[in-house]
């Protein structure tokens, strides 16, 4: 025992011996705008050591090689696409440590990024088994971008429709809307929706250009990682660490329409183990004119946001890592909807998270929280509430076993409780919760160093739909050089239904058919008429039926009988169509009243045109009923089959699956080209906001038919035969007649025009059983058949020298407007067939100076979401940009939509013109 005791003390003892005999060598490789290249070969060689010692950069950038003897040391930084960079003459010295970092300049600009949002792993982009594209923070930092998605709007396959000064929707591959979560947008792994109505508002993240590092853009589904709602692609926005990003920040800009803008942030670390970050932005701004007439509110175009940020990184040793972060942000500003705009006030934003890494494993916490503030909609005037919440929790471990196979795993736990105290889920207020749970497995598979193999699978339960479902992924990956990467990938993903889908009860329009000015008289008003609203689709739909099968309706003229506004009336009932008859006849009645005094000219008196009116029978024979359907492109009426009147399903996930040939590759590390080719089948499409119920009016003919037969039978009754005789009089010329000597022509006159009026009154609707308000026409979500698209993305980057960068872009899908699927209706893409997009940057290799411009172009489209319906005009746009250096101070200039091209990006949007603005930046 006392032997090993000995043996111990001294092994014990010569272990930190033998580290003061040797010395250190560590820092950090980045490239010139400051990206940390992870996986960089480091070579060291020096006479003090045999042969080379080496090592290679993790994630952040830095590199280690320990055990180096005291000596001078020639050190070699490589990295594909990047320079070689040599340091001689570095100084290592006994039981001390050495750092020397490296800044490397590419050769080629992009295609050798290191992404994560792929496989979440990392990877080079020109490796990753997914369509991926990166904007770099040099992009980014000193752009006048008022909103995080305006860094990707002109990357391919990006549908991005600009609704305001800072608001758009922005989605991947068309399915477009004006409230779109489509687009699964992340920052630093969290889930940056509006929590319940899932919907990307990009313009609340609360996120400085400055603490961007790189926005990732994954197209394409990626349920079978990220789980459901991912099926359109990725937008994964990663911020800069505090540690390695010391310093501070502070910039200044204004431009047209009262744009004024301030943000700062600092950053600090201790030991490149504790780091601090806080940043800020304020924003101010005059929104672009537009008049809805159905508007019942006035609209205020002021825009203004305050955003704030904190985040603290612990790393206790190079394997572990502790992130927490916070951020808020409170804007007002007008956002589209499907019921149409809505005026946000005061709407808050905010955030909590905590991350952890450690060797291969990664969880993380975070809270998303809500509050509407007074947001009100702008057609109603109603009020908003959204005080939602998301909490989500993950974890994820990442194996490898041996060089060429790797496992990643992980679970997730998704909690959504919206908070709307009746005011959009109205009668679901108390039953809207929905947990979701799922677990993912992904193996990648190398066989050689040209071919791999990418499988993965997830299971998702969500707690409103009946079963659970899986969501299978492949790929296989194959580079026949280091320069080109071939891709074939098949992704099955689904979209859960939102908790606004499902819960959605809301009113869109007041007094739709102006009943409350017309029939004031009979009691009918904002509180007794037709509104238009919104229903989500949780339960089926089901339409009562009399003993015939035909569907029954509810009126509001019911309460002029003083039955219960919710009584169901037979379609051709005779009581019920006189009933609604009575209604019309009395506005028809007042009308004629006025019109036979102005054609006389004043010589027929109201209490005489009375007389005359009173051949107008109070009851009618043989009515019946049509159905017609509002349509909100024309705002008229179509006519709609009786048979057409089905039950609805309760909403199903929609289902879709990619098969999709991608390549990349760099061409003589000047050109970098990329396409990728398509097919996508979507099953259950969810249909965005969709009328559904249609509207009864008494029938035109038979209404002409029996207005005809009763006025002859009541001029025939001997009865009435001085009425009778009043009424040839019609026939003379000071009364408005053609005086042949016929008054019947005169007669039939009045006949038809007293028909064509009282045809055109919605009277009732054929509402569902399940309907809040018995006798509004009703919108919901519904899932359509199979619909499928073919589609290209493809882009150009070109480096013709070190100071030029041009790119290009083209995307196309083969159809964008899907005509009465199933006999049900159109389903629309709400994007271009055609979108192009070119840009050219200038950086002189000896002047800090930036100089860049971009045109786009989108081509035509038709529009269906909600109440808004119609084409959209193609429309191309320019922009450019300038930005200069001069030491610690940065000014920059941008012109958005330089020529004012006049556009609207949707029906209902605003006509955008052209924003001029001017900045300065400090950085110290």
């Amino acid at each position: 025992m006392r032997l090993a005791g000995v043996i111990l003390a001294v092994i014990m003892t010569a272990v930190p011996a033998a580290a003061q005999e040797t010395g250190i060598l560590t820092g950090r490789i980045a490239s010139e705008s400051g990206v940390s290249l992870f996986g960089a070969n480091v070579v060291v060689k020096s006479p003090a050591i045999e042969g080379l010692r080496g090592s290679t950069s993790d994630s952040r950038g830095m590199y280690r090689v320990e055990g180096l003897p005291a000596g001078a040391y020639e050190i070699t930084v490589t990295f594909l696409g990047y320079v070689a960079e040599t340091a001689t003459g570095v100084l290592v010295q006994r039981g001390a440590r050495t750092e020397r970092d490296f800044v490397l300049a590419a050769t080629v600009l992009v295609g050798q990024e290191v992404v994560v949002s792929a496989s979440r792993k990392q990877e080079k982009a020109l490796d990753a088994p997914a369509s991926v594209e990166v904007v770099e923070m040099k992009d980014i930092r000193d752009s006048q971008a008022l909103s995080v998605d305006e860094h990707i709007k002109n990357l391919s396959g990006v549908d991005h429709a600009k609704t305001g000064v800072m608001q758009a929707s922005t989605v991947i591959r068309g399915f477009n809307k004006v409230l779109s979560g489509l687009l699964l947008t992340m920052v630093d792994n969290r889930i940056a929706r509006i929590p319940s109505l899932r919907i990307n508002s990009f313009h609340i993240i609360p996120i400085t250009s400055e603490d961007i590092e790189r926005i990732e853009i994954v197209r394409g589904p990626g349920s079978a990682l990220y789980g459901p709602n991912s099926s359109n692609g990725v937008m994964h926005i990663i911020s800069r660490s505090p540690i390695g990003s010391e310093g501070n920040f502070v910039s200044l800009s204004g431009g047209e329409r009262g744009l004024r803008k301030a943000s700062f942030r600092h950053a600090s670390s201790v030991n490149d183990m504790i780091g601090l970050k806080i940043s800020g932005k304020y924003l101010k701004a005059r929104d672009w004119e537009h008049h809805d007439p159905a508007e019942v509110v006035p609209r205020n175009l002021d825009i203004d946001g305050q955003y704030g940020e904190i985040r603290l990184d612990v790393r206790p040793s190079e394997e572990l890592t502790f992130i927490g972060s916070a951020g808020y942000s409170k804007s007002s500003s007008i956002q589209m909807t499907g019921q149409g705009s809505a005026q946000g006030r005061d709407w808050v934003y905010s955030y909590l998270q905590g991350r952890m890494q450690y060797r291969g494993w990664f969880g993380q916490f975070f809270y998303n929280k809500s509050d509407a503030g007074e947001t009100q909609l702008l057609r109603t005037g109603d009020g908003v509430v959204d005080k939602s919440s998301l909490t989500v929790m993950q974890l994820q471990n990442s194996s490898d076993i041996g060089p060429r196979q790797q496992f990643i795993y992980g679970v997730d736990l998704l909690l959504t409780r919206p908070r709307t105290e009746g005011t959009i889920h109205g009668n679901y207020e108390d039953d809207d919760d929905t947990d979701e749970f799922g677990g993912y497995l992904q193996s990648e598979t190398r066989f050689t160093d040209q071919v791999s193999l990418m499988l993965a699978g997830r299971l998702d339960r969500h707690s409103r739909l009946d079963n659970p479902v899986f969501s299978p992924r492949a790929a296989v990956v194959m580079k026949p050089n280091p320069e080109n990467t071939f891709r074939v990938t098949y992704n099955r993903a689904f979209n859960t239904p939102t908790v606004t889908t499902l819960s959605l009860d809301i009113r869109a329009v007041v007094d739709a058919f102006e009943f409350g000015d017309y029939f004031g008289g009979l009691g009918l008003g904002p509180d007794n008429s037709i509104d238009i609203r919104s229903y989500g689709a949780r339960n089926p739909f089901t339409f009562r039926r009399d003993e015939s099968g035909q569907p029954m309706y509810r009126s509001p003229f019911a309460t002029v009988d003083g039955l219960p506004r919710d009584t169901y009336l037979r379609l051709d009932d005779p009581e019920a169509n006189n009933l609604l008859w009575r209604a019309a006849r009395e506005l028809v009645v007042a009308e004629l009243i006025q019109q036979l005094g102005n054609d006389s000219g004043g010589l027929v008196t109201p209490e005489l045109a009375a007389q005359f009116t009173g051949v107008i029978p109070e009851r009618l024979h043989g009515l019946t009923n049509s159905l017609q359907l509002l349509n909100p492109e024309t705002q008229d009426f179509d006519p709609y089959d009786v048979s057409a009147v089905q039950d609805i399903d309760k909403i199903r996930p929609t289902i879709s699956q990619t098969l999709e040939f991608g390549y990349k590759g760099i061409v003589r590390n000047k050109l970098v080209l990329a396409a990728d080719f398509y097919r996508t089948q979507m099953n259950d499409y969810t249909l965005p906001l969709w009328i559904f119920t249609p509207s009864v009016f008494l029938d035109e003919g038979s209404l002409r038919s029996a207005l005809s037969q009763g006025i002859a039978d009541y001029l025939a009754d001997p009865a009435n035969a001085q009425l009778a005789g009043l009424v040839t009089l019609l026939d003379q010329p000071a009364l408005g007649g053609n005086g042949n000597g016929d008054h019947a022509d005169e007669i039939k006159g009045y006949v038809d025009q007293i028909a064509d009026g009282a045809a055109m009154i919605p009277f009732g609707t054929v509402t569902p059983e399940q309907a809040s308000d018995p006798t509004a026409v009703a919108l919901t979500y519904r899932n359509f058949g199979d619909v499928t698209v073919y589609g290209a993305d493809l882009g150009l980057s070109w480096f013709p020298n070190r100071s030029w960068h041009i790119t290009g872009s083209y995307s196309y899908i083969h159809r964008n407007l899907f005509e009465n699927v199933e006999n049900l209706g159109d389903v629309p893409l709400n994007s271009p067939k055609h979108k192009l997009s070119g840009g050219i940057t200038y950086r002189p290799s000896r002047i800090p100076l930036t100089l860049g411009g971009k045109i786009s172009y989108r081509g035509a489209f038709p529009m269906l979401d909600g109440v808004y319906a119609g084409p959209v005009d193609a429309y191309a746009v320019v922009d450019a940009n300038a930005a200069y250096q001069l030491s610690a101070i940065t000014f920059s200039v941008e012109a958005s939509n330089l020529l004012n091209t006049k556009y609207h990006a949707f029906v209902g949007a605003p006509e955008i013109g052209r924003l001029l603005s001017a900045g300065v930046a400090v950085r110290f």
